[in-house]
């Protein structure tokens, strides 16, 4: 396992409850020191890392990243015995992932690309959806390895299929955190209590994931601790648009979801949860979404 950050180090962790003769690797040593404890292997170096390896997951930043580790002058494919398999995790640009997989297949290598969804909490309990892109008898290989890290698993197509699907599916899900973070502040600005809002959302045809867990989770808290960045998903909403423009497919909401999501995310320098789009959106309406005292009680309780 090579990358081991805000999502790969829980991940990890479930791997090495599943297997045996796992070895891990991250850039920063600072957190490869923390598998000491564990049954973990620790490589000195994503080459020595993969060396050996039957499969190789990366769970790194974009494709840039995952190029190098794979292709560049130290990659991962000069040592990897002939039949082994790459399958990289990470949110990557479908382009990049065709451009890898002929040259790791050159190579007499297997390559899947299969992203993921579901954020921190869903990576900690092992639950999260995973898109697979490649050969079916890859994915029916990979599979026992991404079983302790999925409740969801789906092939979706050839390689770079799960990538292109990652994509789309956060664009979409950019969308409706956006609109419902302009619906909750003008209702609020109405006169309207937030958590009455999303309860009545939530019950009707406006419901989405954003209205029933994002919100009351990370924005009514005012915790904006989801795990996931606005500059993340700025950059998977780029990526999105890039597959419209590819295919010459409709963008008309997409572009404008993009333009709101880069301005915040200039403004917030990049470093803030993608959950404080909800704050973008409070400061031009003058309000401030939270729970009322008893409504937080009550919240509490319920997540109690």
């Amino acid at each position: 396992m090579i990358g081991l950050g805000n999502m790969g180090k829980p991940m990890a962790h479930n791997l090495l409850q599943a297997h045996d003769h796992v070895t891990v690797y991250d850039a920063n040593e600072a957190v490869t020191k923390e598998f000491k404890s564990t049954n973990a292997i620790i490589g000195e170096s994503a080459q020595k890392a993969a060396a050996g390896a039957d499969v190789v997951i990366l769970m790194l930043p974009n494709s840039q990243v995952v190029e190098k580790v794979v292709l560049g002058e130290q990659g991962i494919s000069q040592e990897m015995k002939k039949g082994s398999l790459i399958i990289d995790m990470s949110t990557s640009a479908p382009s990049s992932t065709k451009i890898i997989a002929e040259e790791v297949e050159n190579n007499g290598l297997y390559f899947l690309d299969a992203p993921v969804s579901g954020g921190v909490k869903k990576a900690v309990s092992g639950e999260l959806t995973i898109m697979v892109g490649g050969d079916e008898s890859q994915y029916e290989r990979s599979l026992n390895v991404l079983e302790p890290m999925g409740k969801e698993i789906f092939h979706v197509g050839k390689v770079s299929s799960g990538h292109t699907m990652k994509a789309l599916n956060n664009l979409l899900s950019a969308a409706h955190f956006l609109a419902t973070s302009e619906v909750l502040v003008a209702g609020n600005k109405a006169g309207l209590e937030p958590e009455k809002m999303l309860e009545v959302i939530n019950a009707s045809t406006g419901r989405n994931h954003s209205s029933e867990t994002k919100f009351p989770n990370f924005v009514l808290n005012r915790e904006f601790n989801s795990g996931f960045s606005m500059d993340l998903i700025t950059k998977d909403i780029e990526l999105a648009l890039e597959i419209t423009k590819e295919f010459k497919t409709p963008a008309f909401l997409s572009s404008t979801v993009y333009e709101v999501w880069r301005l915040a995310n200039k403004l917030s320098e990049g470093k803030y949860d993608h959950t404080e789009m909800a704050k973008f959106c409070e400061n031009w309406g003058d309000v401030t979404l939270n729970y009322t005292e008893e409504e937080k009680i009550t919240h509490e309780k319920r997540n109690s």
